[in-house]
């Protein structure tokens, strides 16, 4: 039997357990099974319960079950997730509706706290949503908040970045970890249980003096819960790995190292994934090698690096650093695929036809030499003949064969946009000096295409195994849902109002947005057109079931390329390497129940990773403007609002704000479905996708926030 040191514990956690669901009734046994009880609790368990109901903190229903006290006689109360907005206002979101939170309302509820809401209207003032306030909080979310220390006399207080906030965060005597006056820090609220007061906190870490270098990225991704250190255990683990060399490889590793194989990477590079080969066959076919860095063979499952690459989820590259899922003794040392240093692989070797078509493929563990290490640069030079190499003929046959994969895809249903991607020019602080736009080259391509058909690959591999075992095998697949009917209709709503005719194809196919995409491919509207298009789609996720990829127009696709960055590829090596050495039954469900788990949390580390670097761009942006205000600068109108219009910069993709308080000339109506604003006197309108010259007005790096004025 369980121990519990009173009883009154036990109906804390009960009573904390109903009102954070505040809308359900559970059975005896459900909630046994909730708190990990068994048949040995229950005794003490009932009593807890009897002594809640008896107090009228919760309520007994019909058929033993047990429900919060106000979760059927007051249809006015609601628990959610908490979610602030930019100007006072919040939204509580609850299962299956929403509510607006008005300034003032909130209480002392923090981003993603588990609060209980009282609904006061039908509706909001500005919205659909139903208005509501905060009168409890049920659960807090560990939340750490970044912002700058300053020191009193009676202790110290932060001033956090962030400005739902609008109190400092008072930091008693021995809880500001050394910080100093205006050092950025790390805090974490202890109590806040008065609106009216400031809250309690502790500094949890010291990043650094604003200005200093890396200090402002590093705030970002500590801000977003990304580790940013490896354990001690987890680095110390990582030295005693032995490296798998040809004196101790093991038994079935092929050995490719004659193989003419090497790397093409961005030229900042430190972990290297992938390598190719390629060679045309007596019969005209050719043989494309895919040589994967073999994690698995150094990463064991379950173990301390394990647990640490699985928390993590991915690699995150912030600029000028990157965050590694993996400690650096492996991403960039024994992992990483350097040039004349043998290394284990898992290795795709495809024989494929004139046309594209694999015909046949083996899947292999494999040890690699690799020859050499190209940039995308240099490779690409190679290949337009202004550099001279002994693998010129190589890269131009890979060049050529991969243009025949790309056409190939889009013929059969891939969708062809490309989101451009800015790169910075920083100086020794770490300070922006230049933006570009990234230039597209035919090696990202060359590349892409190739994991792109190791990836297919791989995942009709497994339908095979599947028809060996006679049974289904659990697997984690990358998946890309065709988009909804409401997505559909917004997006064609859009193109239509810039000027599309009615596309072929039917609505939401691959073909239908290819078609609009085509159309808008050399107009000024080509680059947000596409970046609506992806958001109209729905967001790629890793899931057990297999539901193709729409983007990419698979019906069968996986994620094998990268396990240095991306835990879900270590997990596919492992199960293919188990799937080969044969797996019981029991096995197999074991497996199941674990990676549906797997695949969404890697997900969320993605989404995670992605809006941090996201953030770290648009604060490096940000920089760049400061010293911009009073310049004049031409630009596209990229987003249009009921506050006003967003401005995005041509070749350096910076997106500010003209807000129609500045728009003096005359009153503006936001007109929804043609995508403008509208002068009510004047008839002057402002649409999407016009040009415009605008005057940069404030530059806002806390609140991140760039204001420009319209000029013409």
């Amino acid at each position: 039997m369980k121990s519990h040191k009173q009883n009154t514990s036990l109906e804390q956690n009960l009573l904390q357990f109903f009102e954070e669901h505040l809308n359900k009734s559970y059975r005896f046994q459900d909630i046994l099974s909730a708190f990990g009880y068994d048949a040995s609790d229950a005794t003490i368990v009932k009593q807890a319960l009897r002594h809640l109901v008896n107090q009228k903190e919760i309520q007994r229903l019909k058929g033993r079950r047990f429900t919060a006290r106000f979760a059927s006689n007051s249809t006015h109360l609601r628990s959610g997730i908490f979610e602030p907005g930019e100007f006072g206002y919040a939204f509580v979101r609850t299962d299956p509706e929403d509510f607006f939170i008005p300034p003032g309302s909130s209480g002392t509820a923090l981003p993603c706290d588990t609060v209980k809401i009282e609904i006061l209207a039908p509706r909001s003032r500005s919205g659909p949503n139903r208005e509501a306030r905060v009168i409890g909080i049920l659960k807090r979310k560990k939340n750490e908040f970044i912002g700058e220390y300053y020191k009193t006399a009676g202790g110290g207080f932060v001033h956090i970045d962030h400005t739902f906030l609008k109190r400092h965060i008072f930091i008693p005597n021995g809880k500001e970890r050394g910080a100093q006056n205006s050092e950025r820090v790390a805090v974490k609220i202890t109590l806040w249980d008065n609106e009216i007061a400031d809250p309690y906190g502790e500094v949890k870490n010291v990043i650094g003096f604003p200005g200093e270098k890396g200090v402002d990225v590093l705030s970002i991704a500590r801000l977003a819960g990304i580790p940013q250190e490896f354990p001690k255990n987890v680095l110390e683990e990582a030295k005693k790995l032995i490296p798998i060399t040809e004196s101790n490889i093991s038994d079935g590793r092929i050995d490719y190292r004659n193989t003419e194989c090497f790397t093409i990477d961005p030229e900042d590079a430190k972990d290297f994934d992938d390598a190719v080969s390629f060679q045309r066959l007596p019969d005209g076919n050719y043989r494309l090698g895919v040589y994967i860095a073999d994690v698995s063979a150094y990463v064991l499952d379950g173990s301390i690096i394990d647990k640490e690459a699985a928390k993590r989820g991915t690699s995150v590259y912030l600029i000028d650093k990157v965050i590694p899922m993996l400690p650096p003794r492996l991403s960039e040392d024994l992992c990483s695929l350097r040039p004349d240093e043998d290394r284990p692989v898992y290795a795709v070797i495809m024989t494929c036809s004139p046309d594209g078509t694999v015909i046949d493929y083996e899947i292999t563990e494999g040890i690699i030499r690799s020859k050499y290490r190209f940039s995308y640069e240099e490779a690409q030079i190679i290949i337009d003949g202004k550099k001279k190499s002994p693998f010129r003929n190589t890269l131009r046959e890979m060049n050529r064969f991969s243009k025949i994969l790309r056409k190939k895809r889009f013929e059969t249903g891939g969708l062809d946009f490309y989101i451009p991607e800015v790169i910075f020019k920083l100086d020794e602080q770490g300070i922006p000096l230049s933006l570009s736009v990234k230039p597209i080259l035919e090696t990202h391509s060359l590349i892409e295409e190739f994991m792109l058909l190791a990836n297919q690959t791989v995942a009709r591999h497994k339908t095979v195994l599947e028809r060996n075992y006679k049974t289904g095998l659990p697997f984690l697949y990358r998946v890309h849902d065709r988009p909804d009917k409401d997505d559909i209709k917004g997006f064609w709503r859009l193109a239509k109002s810039l000027g599309c005719p009615a596309a072929k194809g039917s609505p939401g196919s691959s073909h239908w947005f290819q078609n609009i995409l085509d159309y808008f491919a050399d107009k000024p509207e080509k680059v947000f057109i596409e970046v609506i298009a992806l958001r109209s789609m729905m967001k790629a996720v890793y899931q057990t079931k297999n539901l193709g990829h729409f983007g990419l127009g698979f019906k069968e696709y996986t994620h094998f390329t990268s396990p240095i960055r991306r835990y879900p590829d270590l997990v596919i090596h492992r199960l293919l390497k188990r799937f080969t050495a044969g797996i019981t039954p029991s096995e197999i469900l074991s497996l199941k129940r674990r990676l549906g788990h797997t695949g969404k949390h890697s997900t969320d580390m993605e989404i995670r990773a992605m809006n941090t670097e996201r953030e770290a761009i648009k604060l490096k942006q940000l920089e760049y403007m400061q010293d911009k205000v009073g310049e004049i600068l031409n630009g596209i109108i990229s987003g249009v609002t009921p506050f006003g219009f967003f401005v995005e910069l041509k070749h350096i993709l910076v997106e500010g704000l003209v807000h129609i308080r500045d728009l003096k000339d005359d009153f503006y109506v936001f007109d929804e479905d043609n995508y403008r604003l509208v002068g009510s006197r004047t008839g002057k309108k402002y649409i999407l996708g016009n040009r415009v010259t605008v005057e940069v007005k404030k530059v806002n790096i806390r609140q991140g926030h760039l204001d420009f004025s319209i000029i013409d």
